[in-house]
């Protein structure tokens, strides 16, 4: 049972670690970054009003 909890971290923080990669190769390829709370504020705006 401990050995599937340090696998389970494992296998997080490569999730982590690629999405952050991915990110940043978003970003070189002129990708704008935005805030969160923007992007689910115009979500609500656009299909729950």
């Amino acid at each position: 049972m401990v050995l599937n909890s340090i696998l389970s971290d494992d296998d997080r923080s490569y999730r982590i670690d690629d999405a952050i990669y991915e990110s940043e190769q978003e970003i070189e390829n002129g990708a704008e970054a935005t805030d969160a709370d923007i992007v689910f504020a115009e979500l609500d705006r656009r299909y729950f009003e």
